[in-house]
């Protein structure tokens, strides 16, 4: 067998085998996974797949909890994250989210 069979076209790398590949498709911080596709899609970066999680699966990446529904993930985020519901910003605490005058979203 050829080589280029086990080729990475995203790092540029031959490997000797599939299984070699694989591992590295595995281990690698360059290949990110939806493993709750059928089948896995596969992300550049890794910011891509957890919005990916979040709009397609409702899932908290912070909590790695799934949610039935999206409405169910925003008010997860609203509750334990200090999610702006307006702009969807996340805020370190809630005094911050309810410092009006410090939301972008709100005119001043």
């Amino acid at each position: 067998m050829s080589l280029q069979q086990y080729y990475c076209t995203r790092c540029g790398i031959n490997f000797d085998s599939f299984s070699a590949k694989l591992q590295h498709i595995q281990n690698s911080q360059f290949h990110h996974f939806c493993h709750v596709c059928v089948p896995p899609l596969e992300f550049e970066k890794l910011v891509e797949l957890d919005e990916h999680l979040g709009a397609e699966h409702n899932i908290c990446i912070s909590c790695d909890i799934q949610f039935d529904r999206p409405d169910e993930l925003v008010q997860h985020d609203m509750k334990e994250h200090h999610m702006c519901v307006a702009c969807r910003q996340f805020f370190d605490s809630l005094s911050s989210l309810t410092d009006v005058s410090s939301i972008s979203c709100y005119p001043k």
